[in-house]
């Protein structure tokens, strides 16, 4: 087993509940949330990942229409430990490297310092970006060996959850002295999301989705 044996995966399945339309499809300057989270982690890993979605409807179809490979979650109620779940079992020997939909604005420092300290320390079932502050984040790489565990969680823990009782020679944290990428989960992250980058609209019924 190489290095090279692990695989970027996009959870993409949630409900966006608090967003009130499905953010992943929302759109921005011609493409949606999701598409512009899969091109950052195209140019930022130089692989194509593989995508949890909904069994159906404008978020399968924005993974559709940017020619990745859809994992297909039929229970997206069970939240982010439900998709991880199903990401686990589509590959990565090693390990999956795991970005959410949400975070179109990935950091390029910290999937370098992931990646890097991942390969560094082969023995490591877990290695996280913590941003300025102290903040957990994305993307996290998870063992193949810590994935086998994933049943246990529910709703929206993820691979932290699972990592909790892990000696510290098996888990650790990278720093990243930038701030965290923000989550669009609500229609003011959105509206800010608008305002700093131009096109300013609400999410709801109409061109933005």
């Amino acid at each position: 087993m190489t290095w090279d044996d692990w695989i970027p995966v996009v959870l993409a399945a949630g409900r966006s509940e608090r967003m009130g339309a499905p953010k992943l499809a929302l759109r921005h300057g011609g493409a949606s949330v999701l598409a512009r989270t899969i091109g950052a982690v195209q140019r930022l890993t130089g692989r194509t990942p593989l995508v949890v979605t909904p069994a159906g409807g404008p978020v399968w179809a924005e993974a559709a229409a940017a020619g990745v490979v859809a994992a297909l979650n039929p229970a997206p109620e069970r939240g982010l430990a439900g998709s991880l779940a199903i990401g686990a079992q589509a590959g990565g020997r090693r390990g999956l490297l795991v970005f959410l939909g949400d975070q179109p604005l990935v950091s390029a420092r910290a999937v370098a310092a992931v990646l890097a300290e991942a390969e560094r320390w082969p023995t490591a079932e877990l290695v996280a970006p913590q941003f300025r502050g102290g903040v957990p984040g994305h993307p996290v790489y998870v063992a193949r060996r810590l994935l086998a565990g994933v049943g246990q969680l529910e709703g929206d823990r993820g691979a932290r959850a699972l990592a909790r009782n892990l000696p510290p020679e098996l888990a650790c944290c990278v720093a990243v002295d930038e701030p965290a990428p923000p989550d669009l989960d609500t229609p003011a992250d959105w509206a800010q999301f608008q305002q700093q980058h131009g096109e300013p609209h609400a999410p709801g019924a109409g061109a933005n989705i």
